[in-house]
């Protein structure tokens, strides 16, 4: 699969380009980010996962910057930046600004049957938890192209905002990122 995403940023919208599959050891999604007007390439995003949706590896690489990288640790992650390294307990996935975050937290909730997740957020290296909760099915698009979309809640500390999630991929999240191509 591949696609690209508005993402909302302050200095103007961003666009993550990306490219995602799963493989016979999990699932795995790369993504360059751009400003929009420019096309100055800001970032790449290299998210891992395994079968189960539990976190392998997450890198966030700028250009002319240490990269971040997060893998799990012992009862936690492990935050890598630099000569630097964070110890985060408890935290089991990543979120960040990448829609990835909210694909892979989605679909590890589901096999865990919870609805929250303590997380590390990239790339401050700080705790928080991130519930979602469903809100029903929705309809989406017009004659050949409509289709069902599951609505979330998504709460990221004391912050709500809502979710529209398609069976593949995540087709937004309110104030953060639309689905564009």
């Amino acid at each position: 699969m591949q696609g690209a995403y508005r993402i909302v940023d302050p200095g103007g919208p961003l666009v993550e380009s990306f490219v995602a599959a799963p493989g016979p050891m999990g699932w795995r999604w790369f993504g360059r980010v751009s400003r929009e007007s420019t096309g100055e390439e800001l970032w790449t995003v290299d998210h891992v996962v395994d079968l189960e949706w539990s976190l392998v590896r997450y890198r966030l690489v700028v250009p002319g910057s240490a990269q971040t990288v997060v893998v799990p640790s012992e009862g936690g992650l492990a935050v890598l930046a630099g000569d630097r390294e964070l110890s985060v307990p408890g935290a089991r996935a990543v979120w960040s600004r990448s829609p990835s975050s909210l694909l892979v937290l989605d679909r590890r909730l589901n096999v865990l049957g919870a609805h929250a997740l303590p997380v590390v957020r990239v790339p401050e290296g700080s705790q928080t938890v991130v519930a979602i909760r469903s809100l029903g099915e929705s309809r989406v698009g017009r004659g050949e192209s409509e289709g069902s979309v599951q609505r979330f809640e998504v709460q990221v500390g004391e912050e709500r905002s809502t979710a529209l999630i398609r069976s593949d991929v995540p087709l937004s999240l309110e104030g953060a990122f639309e689905l564009i191509a």
